[in-house]
């Protein structure tokens, strides 16, 4: 049973749930872009730190 299912049964309205997973997904997509930023910087620096 998917959440959206599960909300459905006991009467949530789906599209609160959808609402919130969307905030939750925007989340992770902010943390990913900010642990690239930092792989990238640290890349920079290992580089530099090679030369």
């Amino acid at each position: 049973m998917t959440e959206l299912q599960f909300a459905s049964a006991i009467g949530i309205p789906a599209i609160f749930i959808s609402q919130k997973f969307k905030r939750y997904l925007l989340g992770v997509k902010e943390v990913l872009g900010e642990i690239r930023e930092v792989s990238e910087e640290l890349n920079k620096l290992s580089q530099l730190s090679k030369n």
